[in-house]
């Protein structure tokens, strides 16, 4: 399971533990609102400002410019890919291209480390001190901890999976906004996630399932939406018009197919001017005779399963942790329409 999907026994068994409790997953969670963490979340807003004003003013500009090689080399590649591209090809022209966005990419992730190496200081020195200091709620921390655990360990990133998924964005948003977007990963995605979204040492912190269904594609066919679906998120290279419109969306993944043994990769989520790493499980791609109708799903409304994004808490690079599951649903029981 673990080669294949890229995931973990702890972390299935607690989703089958989910699941156990009959929850309806076609209706949202309820949200929570504690009044007594008013001063929390306004220590978090100052200290953020604090911390990450004068480290943009600092490290964005070179940052972006260490990127920029990096996306030149994609969006080029690419370019010389056939239109549409669906697998890329991974030969002789690919490895050495792979070789030399090692080579570039160098730069920027020495300083990506240290950014998060920065990150982790002030992470411990606003969160961890104010938290020896004023809160001394060993069992709030605890408990927090507990809810991140089935979430650890998640396979680490890989960097071909990367450089394929980046092609594929470079494509559709161009060398400059590719670039722009890496350098948001960098500067801000991991602040966002281990200060304000999963910090254990100020929050009590708890997991909610959202449900986000569409309004009904009956008329279009379940066959015709899985492969519509593919086209847009998985193939690598798009025809001009389409690439033109998918550079519009405000939020568009890339989730390219893994390759031969295994049933995951990296993808990337382009939101606006920031871009998420993500480890995703495909439901067509097949290894050691497994395949996604083989597998285990956590939704109870489930028609046809597309992709599993596992959002790893040891992924600095996206700022939520969890399971998600991008299907296509009946909305049984409770969103039917």
């Amino acid at each position: 399971m673990r080669r294949m999907n890229g995931e973990h026994e702890h972390t299935n068994a607690h989703a089958h533990n989910i699941k156990s409790r009959g929850d309806d997953t076609t209706a949202d969670q309820p949200w929570k609102i504690d009044p007594t963490l008013a001063f929390n979340d306004s220590y978090v807003i100052l200290t953020s400002k604090v911390y990450l004003f004068p480290k943009l003013a600092l490290l964005w500009l070179p940052m972006f410019i260490l990127t920029l090689p990096y996306a030149a080399l994609a969006h080029t590649y690419g370019s010389c890919l056939p239109v549409p591209t669906d697998h890329v090809r991974r030969g002789v022209g690919f490895h050495a291209s792979l070789l030399v966005a090692r080579i570039l990419f160098i730069p920027a992730f020495v300083l990506g480390a240290v950014s998060l190496a920065i990150d982790s200081f002030f992470n411990y020195l606003f969160g961890g001190l104010f938290f020896l200091l004023f809160v001394r709620d060993l069992k709030q921390y605890r408990a927090s901890q507990k809810v991140i655990a089935p979430y650890r360990g998640g396979a680490m990133i890989v960097f071909l999976d990367i450089f394929v998924a980046s092609i594929g964005q470079a494509l559709r948003n161009g060398t400059a906004e590719h670039a722009w977007s890496f350098t948001t990963i960098f500067m801000v995605t991991p602040w966002l996630k281990f200060y304000l979204n999963a910090n254990p040492f100020i929050y009590p912190l708890d997991e909610r399932f959202i449900q986000q269904i569409s309004t009904s594609l009956k008329d279009i066919g379940v066959d015709t939406v899985h492969e519509r679906a593919r086209e847009i998120i998985c193939r690598t290279r798009q025809d001009g018009r389409l690439a033109k419109r998918l550079d519009l969306w405000r939020f568009c993944p890339h989730y390219p197919y893994p390759p031969p043994g295994r049933r995951w990769a990296n993808g990337l989520q382009a939101a606006n001017i920031v871009t998420f790493v993500t480890h995703v499980a495909h439901a067509v791609a097949e290894a050691r005779g497994v395949s996604e109708k083989d597998q285990w799903i956590l939704s109870n409304c489930t028609e046809r399963p597309v992709w599993r994004v596992m959002l790893w808490y040891n992924y600095p690079y996206h700022f939520f942790t969890g399971w998600v599951e991008a299907s296509i649903t009946n909305g049984e029981p409770s969103q039917t329409d």
